[in-house]
């Protein structure tokens, strides 16, 4: 069959401040910008970098603040289950999970839910039956309506799978059996690392092609390839890598954690970039 359809490839100009309303957020659910929010599970909501409460309505004020406020509709929410690695969720703690999604409802946004153990590296992680235990426990809140989409946590620091003492046989069984045995069919997931969404994809082979859509991508820190310390990162441009998450992010979901600004005591953040500390790639993305 002759196809004689012609293509024409154009540039995209994309969007500038300067624009006529060029500041002014685009509304849409499931692209854009999101913000991000940390919740300690306890009793009063803990953020545990800041040590700020959100418990009371503190969380519903926030989320209305910090989001619609700005037109955001996505909160990446980490839930840290750290005061339970050594034994199983109570009552309590399935209550307060049902209460920040509630929170969430009231606010009108959705989640992009990642739960974690490890807010910094010296806590321990729990044994994978453990792991496995809570998701178990964890099931039935799974399937909230609030929920947009989940991003594989549960291993390594603030759930990035690193810094864990997990085998890559251990972190296998854990990948599968969130995603096979408690992940609602009808929600997505995103990965750290192609390796690791490879892993989990081997595991459940063979597998359709809509089920390996369901398996997306997030970067905690994109960009991170041009930072000297970075070493071992797989988000490299123009690398092989690279070029296959962006075929994944055609399709799947595809989250990204941008530099982010602070007082500029930390080397990561992005206003201690002097050309000496390695950053002198950073503006290669500018139209």
């Amino acid at each position: 069959m002759n196809n004689s359809t012609q293509y024409q490839q154009a540039s995209y100009r994309g969007r500038y401040p300067s624009d006529e309303n060029g500041k002014v957020i685009i509304v849409n659910p499931e692209r854009g910008f999101r913000y991000e929010n940390m919740i300690l599970l306890n009793e009063d909501l803990i953020n545990p970098f800041s040590g700020d409460k959100q418990n009371g309505n503190v969380l519903l004020k926030l989320y209305k603040k910090e989001i619609i406020g700005e037109r955001y509709q996505i909160v990446q929410q980490y839930i840290y289950l750290t005061e339970y690695i050594n034994k199983d969720l109570d009552d309590k703690a399935i209550e307060l999970i049902n209460y920040i999604f509630s929170q969430a409802k009231i606010a009108g946004v959705k989640l992009l839910v990642r739960f974690v153990y490890k807010y910094a590296n010296h806590i321990p992680e729990p044994g994978v039956e453990k792991i496995k235990q809570h998701m178990r426990q964890l099931k039935p809140v799974l399937a909230n309506g609030v929920i947009y989409a989940f991003q594989f946590g549960w291993i390594g620091t603030w759930g990035e799978q690193h810094g864990s003492c997990y085998t890559d046989q251990q972190k296998q069984a854990i990948y599968r059996t969130f995603y096979a045995d408690f992940m609602p069919a009808n929600r997505k997931i995103t990965m750290r690392y192609k390796a690791n969404r490879d892993m989990l994809i081997n595991a459940l082979s063979p597998l359709l092609d809509s089920d390996t859509l369901r398996i997306g991508f997030n970067n905690d820190y994109y960009t991170l390839d041009a930072h000297k310390f970075a070493v071992g990162n797989d988000f490299v441009w123009q690398s092989a890598v690279y070029n296959d998450l962006k075929k994944i992010g055609a399709n799947s979901i595809y989250d990204v954690e941008m530099p982010y600004n602070d007082d500029g005591r930390d080397h990561w953040c992005l206003n201690t970039i002097p050309a000496d500390f390695g950053w002198g790639t950073i503006w290669r993305f500018n139209l």
